[in-house]
């Protein structure tokens, strides 16, 4: 629960923290956002939009799961300047699934990894400079095989 300033704090441990916000202005869940567009090849009968897996998840930080090959474009509120998430290539798809992470502020490209069952995850920490993040999720060595990116706690930081 939330404690208003100057109120007594409950005696609680640590392992029943979740998560501390000090300023929620501040922060923005991607899975809060809806995808301004998402596009896939031609040749997919179906294009999964992104969607919270956890929706009561603390502070709204659900994790999201895109299914590729697909890209997926936020509109980016003003003032978000960083993009987090922690990548991972889900234990379910490691055996056939391959793909590169690429992650855009407007059309630059900010971050990208390979997931793989070697390297199954990666950590995003990027900045943010213009009006439109895009994530693409492309094949990698063995096709569009389990290539689904669960991105964990994804979210958008805003600037003072």
């Amino acid at each position: 629960g939330a404690l208003a300033n100057g109120t007594q704090a409950p005696r609680v441990s640590m392992d029943e923290i979740a998560a501390i916000l000090f300023d929620r202005q501040r922060l923005l869940p991607l899975a809060s956002q809806a995808p301004a567009r998402v596009d896939g090849p031609s040749t997919r009968y179906t294009l999964p939009r992104p969607a919270p897996l956890q929706p009561d998840a603390p502070l709204g930080l659900s994790s999201m799961e895109l299914s590729g090959p697909i890209t997926v474009r936020y509109a980016l509120p003003a003032g978000c300047e960083r993009f987090l998430a922690e990548a991972e290539l889900p234990r379910e798809a490691r055996q056939w699934g391959d793909c590169e992470l690429i992650v855009r502020s407007d059309d630059e490209e900010v971050f990208r990894a390979k997931l793989t069952a070697a390297t199954p995850t990666a950590s995003i920490n990027v900045p943010l400079k213009g009006r439109e993040l895009t994530i693409e999720i492309a094949a990698g060595a063995h096709g569009p095989i389990q290539d689904v990116v669960r991105l964990h706690r994804p979210l958008l930081l805003k600037g003072k």
